[in-house]
């Protein structure tokens, strides 16, 4: 009589985890999908808020999905400070102008630190850059950097943005796991 009554906890226990990792397959399926849109939401918000093409910004953003060992899906943002050419940048007579932000319009190029004020040049060894004097004579130059994607990514508004997108995609997703 106990080992009949073993056998059916043994049933019932292969029942519950049965069921127990369809509900992690499906969780692990739910934060995946709903990590991709947030990323492809993230890339479309940053470019329309910031004058940057999304192709610069997708291969910066990375996902860790999620595993039925571990229900945790990660977005991250990296890289390096973003040239300040890569921001509709335009040479004039008064300077350099760049477009970083859409909603602020353009802006003259004019570091504080610098003795000049910006001007585009494609050195010899590299690539098209905007760069500023850092004395009265030729050279050194230096060259000038918007902000990095991490930094995008981390605004205040763009974060309360995505948090809102992310939460409502995980429970549509969940949702629809579990119909």
């Amino acid at each position: 009589m106990k080992w009949d009554f073993s056998v059916n906890i043994d049933l019932a226990t292969r029942a519950l985890n049965t069921i127990g990792q369809s509900a992690r397959e499906a969780a692990v399926r739910s934060l995946n999908e709903s990590a991709k849109e947030v990323k492809a939401r993230a890339t479309s918000i940053i470019s329309s808020a910031y004058n940057i093409k999304p192709a610069a910004i997708s291969p910066k953003i990375s996902i860790t999905e999620a595993r039925e060992t571990n229900l945790e899906a990660r977005i991250k943002a990296s890289g390096a400070k973003i040239e300040l050419i890569e921001f509709a940048s335009g040479q004039s007579s008064a300077g350099v102008t760049v477009l970083v932000k859409t909603s602020h319009g353009r802006k003259l190029v004019e570091p504080r630190e610098a003795a000049s004020k910006g001007f585009i040049v494609k050195p010899k060894a590299g690539k098209k850059g905007i760069f500023v004097r850092q004395t009265e004579k030729r050279f050194p130059i230096r060259r000038l950097f918007g902000p990095s994607i991490p930094q995008l990514f981390g605004a205040r508004e763009i974060r309360e943005t995505l948090s809102a997108f992310a939460e409502e995609r995980i429970e549509e997703h969940i949702t629809e796991e579990f119909k």
